[in-house]
């Protein structure tokens, strides 16, 4: 959705509720990053002690308001 000068997105939870996410709002192991028309970019932090990248860019493509059958 945008709102006036931005987008933000409604996504549902494992818990089944709805929540509306904004650039920069916290995750619980991460952050939002960017939000376009069609594409949620997430900073997710990685805890394992092994790997030598702390961070990685997770994207989730957003559904379209019209979905072709």
């Amino acid at each position: 959705m945008q709102s006036r000068s931005h987008y933000v997105a409604l996504v549902q939870g494992p818990d089944n509720k709805t929540y509306l996410l904004r650039v920069n709002d916290r995750l619980a192991d991460g952050s939002v990053r960017a939000i376009t028309a069609d594409t949620l970019v997430m900073m997710q932090d990685v805890n394992d002690p092994l790997s030598a990248t702390k961070q990685r860019e997770i994207r989730k493509t957003l559904r379209a308001a019209v979905e072709q059958k």
